[in-house]
């Protein structure tokens, strides 16, 4: 075990708390649950990734329409720049409306921006060249730009909105895909168109062809016949029948026919006229044309996404119900599986404690009753079995029938043991009547050998038997006592409570050493008088074996609120707060009397007797240490009390006045045995007895004197002498005697019983 630092405690390990069967059905439905889950969250997600992929796809369709419609503005405005900047001043008018509808295609561009379209901030970056866009005007206005510059620009405006990606690659359906790819190979195809038509407006305009246009144009066929072959790869074929139509248009022809004018000058000046404005419009119309293409390509992507957006959320909406379909049963699954076995196994632990509580307990309890009562146990052995719970599987029955069997068992073994109880009880009955029985004649007989004897040494060892065969009666009526049977001997009179504190230390051993203080004069029942002298005996003699020799138990008695108050005091070594309790326990009656050890016994006969009288008794720690005995006598078993109350003095007559009259003594008081002054002086008891008075010990008790008949060879005395004499032994003894416990010490202590 590791070391801990000085002073410090090592940390308890943390309990692990149980694992109930709950648990464990939770923990694999959770199981289940997850299994089941798993794949269907798979699922789930692959139809969440097609429905966002199919709505990403519709939005850039949207982006993509919406960019194009600027684009589209953006070519009609930089061809009729293009072909004003080459001198024909009849593009200006409609160059005037054209800006206007550009406009209007920007502000939507950027309405729609604003409330999220797809790749906004890309969008919007794209558009930041279109912020020279009002200065380029004014310059075209001016005159400040030439054809190349204007072209410049706005191929590079257009440019940068034609460049956008949005991520058509990422596209799962083909169909999508090879969509979005014909719609951007139309769309570079459209784009080339229109450069076509601006640089042919200003080349028309001018009447003649540069070098760099003629290039330009060259640039312009190539890049537009390699995006038509690129649209056919990916186009279907109602789109490439659509495409073949424009292209057959008789304004495409005518395009084509203006066109070759410009291709067969070569660089020079034009072979033929060719109108600019007829030209341009020639060309609007063809890629108007183109438009409408893009427009129902787009159309159809918009179709197509939709429809996949709504197959993925039909298949979404599916799999959710089929992943709640499997939780739902997972769940009822579970939730039935506890209900059919935790359920009545929770009925049924509840029924086993309510058994194992009260129904077992009651039971031995009737038991024991009838065991003290002496009636047939069969009857008081009927128990509640336990019930099996409805719904219950067959394991639960089986574990019904087990406790059934267990407390049939328990029963049985119950009955046994109050049977055993009986015999053993009648055993002991048996035992302590004979042996009470035995003490009494040996009692007899001892008082007939005292009667007769004139030695005062054989006197005095007559009394030391007389006194232990009256300890052995005590131990006699305490079996009695303990197997719930009455003492023989009965009491008629009521008894002061005086006297009753004196014929109880007559039956302990070491009585001097009992201190009498304080006792307020009461009386006490004559019927429950033995039972109160024993149970006062019983807890003197404990005092007197757990104190130290020299020491006295002091004992006390007061009038209370509730009846009389008795208090016995040593001095010995104490007891713990646990060693209290569990004495407390057993005095008051809450332990049974069954397999005890036999240094406890003392403490349940008192239990029992104060059980019949219906007393308190309460064992407190001393402060001035040692141990308390608090005896509670309740108010209806106290006679009629005497007016005056007995001071403490009153306990121990004073020097002189030791002698009294032996008619004034309680009968049973009476029978005390001699103290310490007759064994020490056995004349002076003979001479007690011829006197026809009774000498007190130190403690109060009266000192038992022998027969003071005629002895041989010895002069008679006159009784005057004889009381006289008396009175001076008597004087002498008492003082010998308190001067002996003054002056005695104690050596050793002796060790308390635990209790």
């Amino acid at each position: 075990m590791a070391r801990t630092p000085h002073g410090s405690r090592p940390r308890p390990r943390a309990r692990r708390r149980p694992h109930t069967f709950r648990g464990r059905m939770i923990r694999i439905m959770a199981v289940s649950v997850a299994t089941a889950l798993v794949p269907l969250g798979f699922l789930v997600a692959a139809d969440v990734g097609a429905y966002r992929a199919a709505d990403d796809t519709a939005r850039t369709v949207t982006a993509v329409q919406d960019i194009q419609a600027l684009i589209h503005e953006l070519q009609k405005e930089r061809g009729l720049t293009v072909g004003l900047l080459g001198g024909d001043s009849r593009f200006r008018d409609q160059l005037a409306g054209q800006r206007a509808q550009t406009d209007t295609a920007e502000a939507t561009l950027n309405r729609q921006i604003d409330q999220g379209l797809l790749g906004g901030e890309e969008v919007r970056a794209a558009t930041t060249k279109l912020a020279a866009l009002a200065a380029t005007r004014t310059n075209v206005d001016r005159g400040g730009i030439d054809r190349a510059g204007a072209l410049d620009y706005y191929t590079g405006a257009i440019a940068a909105l034609n460049t956008l990606d949005f991520g058509t690659d990422s596209t799962t359906d083909p169909v999508l895909r090879r969509g979005l790819l014909a719609l951007e190979s139309l769309g570079e195809a459209k784009e080339f168109t229109g450069r076509e038509r601006a640089v042919l407006s200003g080349v028309f305009a001018a009447r003649r062809i540069r070098q760099t246009d003629y290039l330009l144009l060259l640039d312009d066929l190539a890049g537009k016949k390699a995006a038509l072959a690129r649209f056919a790869r990916n186009a279907t074929p109602t789109e490439q029948a659509a495409l073949a139509a424009a292209e057959a248009s008789p304004a495409a022809e005518q395009a084509r026919a203006d066109q070759a004018v410009a291709v067969d000058s070569a660089g020079q000046t034009l072979t033929g006229q060719v109108d600019p404005v007829s030209w341009f419009g020639t060309m609007t119309t063809y890629i108007n044309s183109l438009r409408q293409v893009q427009l129902g390509i787009g159309s159809d992507i918009d179709v197509r996404a939709a429809a996949l957006r709504g197959s993925a959320r039909d298949q979404l909406i599916v799999m959710g119900l089929l992943a709640l379909a499997a939780v739902g049963l997972e769940l009822w699954l579970a939730v039935s599986a506890l209900r059919s076995v935790v359920g009545p196994l929770a009925l049924l632990s509840l029924d086993a404690q309510e058994l194992a509580a009260r129904r077992l307990p009651e039971a031995v309890e009737r038991l024991r009753t009838a065991d003290r009562d002496g009636t047939d146990c069969g009857s008081a052995a009927s128990v509640v079995p336990v019930t099996v719970p409805a719904r219950s599987g067959a394991e639960i029955v089986a574990l019904a029938d087990a406790l059934r069997m267990v407390q049939g068992s328990a029963l049985a073994l119950a009955v046994g043991q109050a049977a055993l109880r009986r015999n053993t009880a009648d055993s002991i009955l048996n035992l302590a009547r004979r042996h009470q029985n035995l003490v009494r004649r040996q009692i007899a007989v001892v008082t007939a050998l005292e009667d007769g004897e004139t030695d005062e040494d054989r006197l005095a060892r007559l009394f030391e038997v007389d006194h232990l065969a009256t300890r052995m009666r005590r131990n006699a009526e305490s079996l009695l006592v303990l197997v719930g049977e009455a003492a023989p001997r009965r009491w008629a009179e009521p008894l002061s409570v005086l006297d009753l504190i004196r014929a109880a230390m007559s039956e302990v051993e070491d009585y001097p050493r009992v201190a009498l203080r304080r006792v307020d004069e009461a009386r006490v029942s004559g019927a429950v008088v033995p039972e109160v002298a024993h149970l006062l005996a019983e807890l003197l003699e404990n005092g007197l074996q757990f104190s130290p020799p020299g020491c006295e138990v002091e004992i006390s008695g007061q009038h209370s609120a509730d009846g009389y108050l008795i208090t016995i005091t040593d001095h010995g070594i104490g007891m713990t707060a646990e060693a209290s309790a569990a004495a407390n326990a057993k005095l008051r009656g809450r332990e049974q009397f069954d397999v005890a050890p036999t240094r406890f016994l003392g403490h349940y006969v008192v239990g029992r007797l104060a059980e019949r009288l219906g007393a308190r008794v309460g064992l407190t720690a001393s402060p001035a240490g040692g141990t308390i005995a608090r005896i509670e006598l309740p108010a209806s078993i106290l006679g009629e009390a005497d007016a005056v109350a007995t001071p403490a003095s009153a306990a121990e007559p004073p020097r002189g006045a030791l002698v009294t009259s032996a008619a004034a003594l309680a009968p049973e008081a009476a029978r005390v045995f001699a103290d310490q002054a007759s064994r020490s002086r056995p004349g002076m008891a003979a001479a007690a007895r011829s006197a026809s008075t009774v000498v007190h010990t130190g403690s109060g008790l009266p000192t038992r004197m022998p027969y003071a008949g005629d002895r041989p060879n010895r002069a008679a005395r006159p009784p005057e002498q004889a009381a006289v004499l008396l009175a001076a032994f008597a004087a002498f003894a008492a003082g010998h005697h308190r001067g002996t416990l003054a002056t005695s010490t104690s050596p050793h202590s002796a060790a308390k019983e635990e209790p």
